[in-house]
């Protein structure tokens, strides 16, 4: 059971009975332009610069992020507003090419030339580490994160000196999520691009994902009522997002890092500044707050470019200096000893922090050997034969390709895998104390997994099992007027089709339709006179460095509107398909009806030679 993050537990020792309440944190509640909202604000403001100086004047060892983005530029602003000296903290910018990280670090260094700090600078630091054992660095985060997160940033050592750290966490709760990321749009839109998703591991995964989404916001609803508030659309996104991505990607991580001597601070994810609206009745912009932080107490942050082309409107940004205007920031003494110091002398530990004993003297555990690891529990028979049982083998094998065909952190769909299987194994036993501990559970998986399980020697077939399978339909309707494609019918109700942007350009209409049944029988009808195009294909799949994989298919027959197209094999693949097309009128119905099979090179050789 997992409490709701705003429950207060009370436990009577005497009955041994609990009960517990929500709390109301008025989210959501105080208007900006207002005394009270702005005095809010500041309170936000003078609580979380005070704990930078006051941690400044004890150790070098704080670093706070800095990307590209909105969030960690708000937590930013604090600390150039603290009056530190920033040289004497690390300022962090990831330097590597994960994701957007290149451009965020141009920008960050940009931000950092111009207020006079370097980044990635931990000369300041005193450091007393010691390596976690094999066995902690695996507890540590999947006791905590198996199930919820796809990412491992493994904890391999710990801090004997703490260390402090300040991030942007939880920033998309004060700002416009919806226009950063289209799924937070609103509720049924988010349900439906996650049900979508799944669809691509079957109907099953699709259903229990649909099951999930709407159970959880079935419950915010719930909570708030609770409260006495009546979520609207945008509401609802931004309350599953801090009462579930918040709290796991966020705070879990927290917690993890505490146990590796970290402490992690998100200013961001106050509960006080939570209580501001992101906008007011004169500006429904809902970055507003994000930039009457950025020009209240430090001007020109938001001068800089935004990553991913993002942007503050200009109307936001002259609201937002109206409002400071308005209500005018009346900067008090940040530290009654020091004044307004520019730079507040540094206070290091004269000698490393004591542990009781000596200290364990483990060896190096790399990230590399924790992604082998990962790798042969994943490719453990029970892990296969579990999973598939619950699923299917080919959603167990859309997992798998992962491992070849994502350059980034591909390991990440194994860790839904294990903690499906070790949850399953879990109930069956029953018991919490008869539970494995999920380092035991991975170790004793990879130790099963002999290397024929491994698959090394067919990883070019069987990750891929279910591309050889799978039959591409693109079908595209093109013609003067509006032109429109409507599926009425399509016999393979596991079949994923969707209408992607590129084959709607131009005015025309299309649908591209994936099935593995090896026959599909599909009728659509056709909004306006025109042409219909149909491209029999194998799908786009790519290597790490963006190479396409040819997957090819044989398909065995065609018939259009019970007329014989062809009946004898043709060999296609992505780049080679078949293609067809027919005239069409307003209205009219159209059957495609296909079979195909496994592509098989020794009875086509001559076949596709021939077409070629």
């Amino acid at each position: 059971t997992c409490l709701d993050r705003s429950a207060v537990v009370y436990i009577d020792c005497r009955t041994r009975g609990l009960k517990y309440e929500l709390t109301d944190y008025h989210e959501n509640t105080l208007d900006l332009d207002s005394p009270e909202g702005m005095a809010a604000l500041d309170r936000w403001f003078y609580k979380w610069t005070r704990i930078i100086r006051n941690l400044k004047r004890k150790t070098n060892n704080i670093s706070t992020d800095l990307s590209g983005g909105f969030d960690s530029r708000a937590t930013m602003s604090l600390f150039l507003a603290s009056g530190i000296n920033m040289n004497e903290i690390c300022v962090n910018s990831a330097m590597d090419d994960l994701h957007s990280h290149s451009e965020d670090y141009m920008i960050a260094g940009r931000i950092a030339d111009h207020y006079g700090f370097a980044l990635n600078d931990r000369s300041k630091f005193v450091r007393d580490r010691e390596n976690f054992s094999l066995e902690d660095i695996l507890n540590i985060s999947l006791y905590l994160k198996l199930g919820v997160h796809t990412q491992m940033y493994w904890q391999c050592v710990r801090e004997r000196i703490p260390a402090y750290s300040f991030s942007g966490g939880s920033g998309e709760t004060s700002r416009d999520l919806s226009r950063s990321m289209l799924k937070w749009k609103d509720e049924e839109d988010f349900i439906n691009r996650q049900t979508a998703a799944a669809m691509a591991y079957g109907q099953a995964a699709s259903a229990s994902t649909e099951n999930i989404c709407r159970r959880s916001f079935s419950d915010i609803h719930e909570r708030y009522g609770c409260l006495g508030y009546d979520l609207s659309d945008s509401e609802t996104g931004n309350a599953f997002y801090r009462g579930v991505v918040t709290r796991n990607h966020f705070g879990k991580s927290i917690i993890e890092q505490y146990f590796s001597g970290v402490y992690r601070f998100c200013p961001m994810m106050d509960s006080d500044l939570a209580r501001l609206k992101k906008n007011t009745a004169n500006c429904r912009d809902n970055n507003l707050l994000l930039s009457v932080i950025y020009s209240r107490y430090v001007d020109g942050l938001q001068d800089f470019e935004i990553q991913g082309g993002r942007h503050i409107e200009e109307s936001a940004k002259d609201y937002a200096r109206y409002l400071n205007e308005k209500y005018p920031f009346n900067r008090e003494t940040l530290d009654p000893e020091l004044g307004d110091a520019k730079s507040i002398p540094p206070l290091q530990p004269a000698e490393p922090v004591k542990f009781k004993g000596a200290a364990v003297k483990n060896p190096v555990v790399k990230n590399e050997q924790l992604s082998e690891l990962v790798k042969d529990a994943f490719y453990a028979p029970e892990v296969k034969d579990t999973f598939s049982d619950l699923y299917s083998v080919k959603a167990y094998y859309r997992m798998a390709q992962k491992w070849e065909t994502t350059r980034f952190f591909p390991e990440a769909n194994a860790y839904t895998v294990l903690a499906i299987v070790k949850g399953r194994a879990d109930s069956v036993n029953g018991s919490t104390s008869a539970a494995e501990s999920p380092a035991r559970f991975i170790r004793r998986l990879a130790a099963n997994t002999l290397s024929s399980n491994r698959l090394e020697e067919n990883l070019l077939y069987h990750p891929y099992i279910s591309h050889y399978l799978t039959a591409r339909l693109d079908i595209r309707k093109t013609g003067l007027g509006e032109n429109g494609l409507v599926l009425t019918q399509i016999s393979d109700p596991e079949a994923v089709w969707n209408r992607p942007e590129w084959i709607n350009k131009d005015g025309a209409a299309g649908i591209v339709v994936r099935s593995e049944k090896g026959r599909l029988v599909i009728r659509l009808r056709c909004i306006s006179d025109g042409v219909l195009l149909l491209n029999l294909r194998g799908l786009d799949v790519r290597d790490k460095d963006g190479n396409r994989i040819p997957f090819w298919i044989d398909y065995k027959s065609l018939c259009i509107n019970g007329q014989q197209i062809f009946a004898e094999t043709k060999c296609v693949c992505h780049d080679k398909p078949y293609r067809c097309q027919l005239n069409v009128a307003d209205g009219e119905e159209v059957e495609i009806e296909t079979s195909w099979t496994v592509h098989d090179d020794r009875r086509n050789n001559m076949t596709l030679r021939e077409q070629e």
